[in-house]
């Protein structure tokens, strides 16, 4: 249309058809990259995850730390030793990276050195967790779960804090080259025709 009334496409214009070229001819690309990632090794995978994902922020290790101190924190109220609450977790738990590391950090040692071995909580936890146990230590557990949930929730909190206005800033510049790239010609043809 625009070199049959003998003007130039607009800047704008040129953008968002190349954009649209690009999306229509490499449409392939997203469903390849998505198979490269399912096919990729698994400790390749986890580090992945770790680095780029919510498992960066450590949301996925506080989680599980708070579900098991929050197990061995009911285990210890009703009177049930830590170490049966720490095994029958490492066989019940519907997580599987979950369940490898308790049996792993299972064999031998006290809760707290087990704990601390499978990565769920930092030396001095688990020697809060060793040096509380008895009738009253239940509160240990308990509020080192507490503790850790408000951790998940903080960063994930500040992880949507951060998400968000750069996903409005993205579909706003989006939306914002798609309406020059729709309205910059039609204004430049009613000025050429006047």
């Amino acid at each position: 249309i625009f070199e049959d009334f003998g003007m130039e496409m607009p800047i704008w214009s040129r953008i968002a058809e190349r954009c649209a070229w690009v999306v229509a001819v490499t449409w392939y690309v997203v469903p390849l990259i998505l198979l490269v990632v399912f096919l990729l090794p698994l400790r390749l995978r986890r580090f992945v995850w770790r680095q780029c994902g919510l498992g960066g922020l450590g949301v996925l290790d506080d989680a599980r730390a708070a579900a098991v101190l929050g197990t061995l924190g009911a285990a210890a109220a009703e009177h049930r030793a830590p170490d049966a609450a720490l095994a029958s977790l490492g066989v019940a738990t519907d997580d599987s990276g979950l369940a490898a590391r308790l049996r792993r950090a299972v064999a031998g040692g006290s809760v707290g050195v087990a704990l601390v071995r499978a990565g769920l909580t930092t030396t001095p936890e688990g020697d809060l967790i060793d040096a509380e146990r008895g009738p009253h230590g239940a509160w240990m557990p308990a509020a080192l779960a507490r503790n850790r949930r408000q951790r998940v929730l903080e960063r994930t909190w500040i992880a949507s804090e951060l998400l968000l206005p750069l996903i409005v800033l993205f579909m706003g510049a989006f939306v914002l080259m798609e309406a020059l790239g729709l309205l910059t010609p039609l204004y430049q043809l009613i000025m050429g025709l006047t």
